[in-house]
């Protein structure tokens, strides 16, 4: 993706991914702080949350607690 990003705007490789790395960086603090971000014509991302919940260990089969997050 990187390489499709630098042809089509004739950008050095390592400009487009340190852009590429600091808007990852950018979004995901954004959402850490339940921040919801709209990325106009590309996609809206906001934090959620997911409960706790039983579920198996697949080495073992042993039921095992999933932490929420």
């Amino acid at each position: 993706m990187l390489e499709a990003i630098a042809g089509k705007t004739e950008l050095d490789i390592k400009i487009v991914k340190k852009v590429i790395d600091a808007c990852e960086e950018i979004l995901v603090d954004r959402i850490k702080q339940d921040d919801k971000v709209i990325i106009h014509n590309f996609g809206h991302y906001e934090p959620h949350t997911r409960a706790e919940r039983m579920g198996r260990n697949p080495q073992t089969g042993e039921p095992a607690i999933i932490p929420p997050y």
